[in-house]
């Protein structure tokens, strides 16, 4: 796998709301891997939103730019490969969590430069794009229900009308629900409650706020429930999840 891999450029970059990147183009293919963040994306003439857990793959010579909604977190890697994974330039949503934590790996890396440093990077590259190839990645393009998941993707740590989401996007409820869950890979509550608790983890990650101030910023009713829900999803509760970050 690693021998038709070229990495030319990996970077871990950080965003800042309101940010915008202009238009720019380049020779080789360019991945951007959102650890946490949204905001919208112009690939080649087509609208997409990306959010945390997203990749957005720009082929050689298609013009690209982006908007950040959000504080935002990336990998960026600029790379050749003989390998026949992409066939077009889009963003996708990777429902796959083994390939976030490779990236989260790849973060790491980069920010301790071991030595045979771009070896493992190619190798973590490598093995992300096989089980990228693996999937049937979800794709971004703006339309009814991509519109709805911004909405949520905006508005996570408010209470959310779902019935009224559902009629301003010419759904019944019922309806909406379904054609949300086949596009997005969740049920519209679900994905509020990820984003959610992905704004969380960012949140312990890279500030000292307690657990209580999370809660409340991320949209959870009680800290009881924040824990709660956090452990049922990562099976740890939010503060051991901080101390063992600290520990390594």
């Amino acid at each position: 796998m690693q021998e038709n891999i070229h990495i030319l450029g990996i970077k871990h970059h950080r965003h800042w709301k309101g940010q915008h990147v202009r238009i720019e183009t380049h020779r080789t293919i360019e991945l951007v891997f959102h650890l946490y963040g949204i905001g919208f994306e112009n690939i080649g003439g087509k609208n997409f939103h990306f959010n945390s857990n997203s990749l957005s793959v720009v082929l050689p010579g298609t013009p690209h730019d982006k908007l950040y909604a959000e504080q935002s977190e990336v990998i960026f890697v600029r790379l050749t490969t003989t390998m026949p994974i992409f066939n077009e330039s889009a963003v996708y949503y990777i429902k796959d969590e083994n390939i976030r934590k490779l990236f989260m790996r790849m973060r790491e890396e980069i920010a301790a430069s071991r030595p045979h440093r771009m070896q493992m990077l190619t190798h973590l590259l490598g093995e992300a794009l096989i089980l990228f190839s693996r999937t049937e990645p979800i794709y971004y393009p703006i339309g009814d229900i991509e519109s709805a998941a911004f909405y949520i993707d905006t508005h996570y740590a408010s209470k959310i009308d779902f019935q009224k989401l559902a009629a301003d996007s010419n759904y019944s409820y019922d309806r909406f629900r379904h054609i949300f869950k086949e596009k997005m890979g969740k049920a519209p509550r679900d994905y509020m409650i990820a984003r959610r608790l992905s704004r969380a983890k960012y949140l312990l990650e890279t500030t000292s706020l307690s657990i209580a101030a999370i809660a409340e910023q991320c949209g959870f009713a009680t800290n009881a429930q924040f824990s709660a829900i956090f452990k049922n999803n990562f099976s740890t509760t939010p503060a051991t999840y901080r101390k063992n970050l600290k520990k390594r």
